[in-house]
């Protein structure tokens, strides 16, 4: 089960309940619900840092890539705005431990 309302989100059944999350969201956006640390979707600034912090990887980012992909081969006229956003959480990703960092290429690509 998961909360994915937002950008970043929460996956229950890896969710470890340590908390570390929780402590380091600079806005608070991440609630403890049922035991487990929740995004909050509508205070998230999508920074990153419990995606980053999290040891069990339950955090995630949501990924469109396929939906991007699909409309590109629909040869339909289309627009994709990228959050700056993302350029802070790409930094981190970089600056933390090897796995983290190739995960992100992975997204990226």
């Amino acid at each position: 089960m998961s909360e994915n309302t937002g950008i970043v989100y929460t996956l229950y059944n890896e969710c470890q309940d340590c908390y570390k999350c929780v402590r380091r969201c600079p806005v608070k956006s991440i609630r403890i619900q049922d035991g487990h640390a929740c995004v909050i979707a509508e205070k998230c600034i999508e920074c990153g840092r419990c995606v980053a912090h999290c040891p069990s990887q339950a955090k995630r980012v949501r990924n469109d890539l396929e939906k991007v992909r699909q409309l590109i081969n629909s040869g339909k006229q289309s627009l994709c705005f990228i959050s700056t956003k993302l350029a802070s959480f790409f930094f981190l990703y970089q600056t933390t431990n090897d796995y983290n960092t190739q995960k992100i290429r992975f997204f990226w690509n």
